[in-house]
Order: structure tokens, then sequence, then C-alpha cells
């Protein structure tokens, strides 16, 4: 189990935030492009929500639950997370123990780097524009590698992925459940979209 500190900031300027990155002499991790099912985990109250997701960049599959704590644009997350040998495996075992309506199949690229301690990434999503995320082990760390980037654009805090898509005004199931048949032909069922997936 880990203990992490994440922001968002949205409608960047790639280019620019790349050029400050190379400036700061940050290290290039690489770019990744994931496939991964996402699962939520008890709802949503107070703030507070938790969920699940199924991924890999091709070379390492995982399997993750994360707790998110806290309100405000500041707020802390716990991770459980363990390593898995094959994705597809991994897909269809969850598929047993989860609703599969319940699950969403989707696929992003992730540009990352490390500045000092903290992971900086420009993240790619289906049909919004990239954004930054950066996480780091403590609140005080991810300040401060903001403050060095500064980077111009809207900042949300601690934002999951569907309040990044509802800020463009779409809902991120309905967007995601266009993948409905990729996700019934990994979890081996006659799955079909249904109206919860939407």
């Amino acid at each position: 189990m880990g203990k992490e500190s994440e922001i968002e900031i949205l409608d960047i300027d790639k280019a620019e935030v790349t050029r400050r990155l190379a400036e700061l002499r940050a290290r290039h991790e690489g770019v990744h492009r994931f496939r991964r099912i996402e699962f939520l985990l008890g709802g949503d109250s107070n703030g507070a929500h938790s969920w699940g997701r199924v991924r890999t960049n091709g070379k390492e599959t995982t399997i993750t639950v994360k707790e998110m704590s806290g309100r405000g644009g500041f707020s802390s997350m716990k991770e459980f997370e363990v390593t898995a040998d094959d994705f597809s495996e991994a897909v269809r075992i969850m598929s047993r123990l989860i609703d599969p309506k319940a699950m969403l199949y989707f696929e992003n690229e992730r540009d990352a780097y490390w500045l000092g301690d903290a992971y900086v990434t420009i993240d790619k999503w289906p049909e919004i524009p990239a954004y930054l995320e950066i996480e780091a082990p403590s609140m005080a760390s991810v300040k401060k590698a903001r403050a060095l980037l500064g980077v111009k654009g809207k900042f949300v805090g601690n934002a999951n992925i569907h309040k990044i898509y509802e800020s463009y005004g779409l809902d991120f199931r309905k967007v995601m459940a266009k993948n409905g048949p990729k996700l019934a032909k990994l979890a081996g069922s006659k799955l079909t979209t249904s109206k919860r997936s939407q």
C-alpha cells in the first residue's frame, strides 16, 4: 500500500510544458500507451470515493484499488496494487468478481517525466485535450513541482477522470461505453452496452 498526493491542470500548452521540463532537466521516462478497465467501488460520498482498475502498458500489468480522501483542490489517496502476469486474464478474473456492465474499457497515452521526487505526466484521453498531472509522496512536493514548472492552465486539484470529462461537458461513461465490444471480447462474454454503462 502506498500514499500519494496529486493534482491535475487542464488546458495546458503541451509544447510549453515539454520545453519547461527540458529546461529543468527532468528525466524523461518515456511515452506509455495504456489499455485499461475501470470499475467504481462503493459509490461516491462526501468527496471520498474509491475505484479499481486493471491496466497494462504492454509490458507490465497491474490490478489497483485507489481510495481518495479529503475535499477541495488538494487531497490524498491510498493505493493498493499488485502485478499480474497477463492483462486479458486479469480482466476475465475481475469480470467474474464485478458485474461487467459496471466496467469500462478504454485506452490512453501518457508522456512521463521525473522532476525530483514528483512524477509529472502529460496525459491524453479520448475526446478531450491533453492535461498535466503532478504526483508525489507529499503535497509539499507536488506544490514545489508545480511552482518550478509554472504551468498555465485550469487548476482542478485532485480530480478523477470523471470530473475532468464533466469539465468539458462530457459524460466519461458515455464516451468510454463506445468500447463495449472490446470489453466484451476481453471479458470473454456476450456483454453489450447497457443503460447502466451509459
